[in-house]
Parts: C-alpha cells; sequence; structure tokens
C-alpha cells in the first residue's frame, strides 16, 4: 500500500510536459503536522523513502506539530509554488480544524496565497 500511495504522488509530482522533464532537480520538503514518533509521522516517513526512490532525490521530513496541523499547512501554503514543499493530511486534520472556534478562520486563511 505505501509503494503504490508514493508511486501515485510521484507520479502526481511529475506530472506531464517540459517542465516536468527537469523536476525534481533538488530535494523535496514533506512537511508533517504531527510530532515525531507518531503514526502519522512514522507513515509520512515510509512515503518519504519511497518517493525518495521513485524521483531520485531526497525527500526531507519536517515536523511541524501545532495547533492540530494548521501551522504545517501555513507554512506550506506560504512556500514557493514550485513544488518542492508538499504536504499529506487526513481527513481528522481538517474535520477538527473546521469545528474548533479557534481554529475556524485561522485554517481557511492559512490556505490563501500570500
Amino acid at each position: 500500500m505505501i509503494r503504490s500511495i508514493a508511486l501515485l504522488a510521484a507520479a502526481a509530482l511529475v506530472g506531464f510536459g517540459a517542465s516536468a522533464r527537469s523536476y525534481p532537480s533538488k530535494p523535496i520538503h514533506l512537511i508533517v503536522g504531527y510530532e515525531a514518533g507518531g503514526s502519522a509521522d512514522e507513515l509520512e516517513r515510509l512515503l518519504a523513502l519511497r518517493l525518495a526512490e521513485a524521483l531520485g532525490q531526497p525527500v526531507v521530513v519536517e515536523n511541524k506539530a501545532g495547533e492540530n496541523g494548521v501551522i504545517a499547512a501555513e507554512g506550506v501554503a506560504k512556500s514557493a509554488p514550485d513544488g518542492y514543499t508538499i504536504q499529506l493530511v487526513t481527513d481528522r486534520h481538517w474535520v477538527k480544524s473546521a469545528s474548533a472556534p479557534t481554529y475556524r478562520n485561522r485554517s481557511r486563511d492559512c490556505l490563501l496565497p500570500h
């Protein structure tokens, strides 16, 4: 299953067209919205290994825990739109963020381009 997810993610990242031929030319940053050592972190580290094998570039896992993953999403949204910073989220992440009054506005706003 991990291999299938990694190959699907690699295909989505590479895409089609002339610009895709040179991608990736540098390490990719995979942002984890949870603390290190948890099940989400473990899954994303396995995915990072498979992506690195499939793409031929290192995939660096960065943990940015806090505010139920909103801090991580905000960091990804503010990164350059070049495909070198990615995040895998779960439905739990967004359901909790949308339902908590303190996160309602912030979880939407963090995804808007700045």
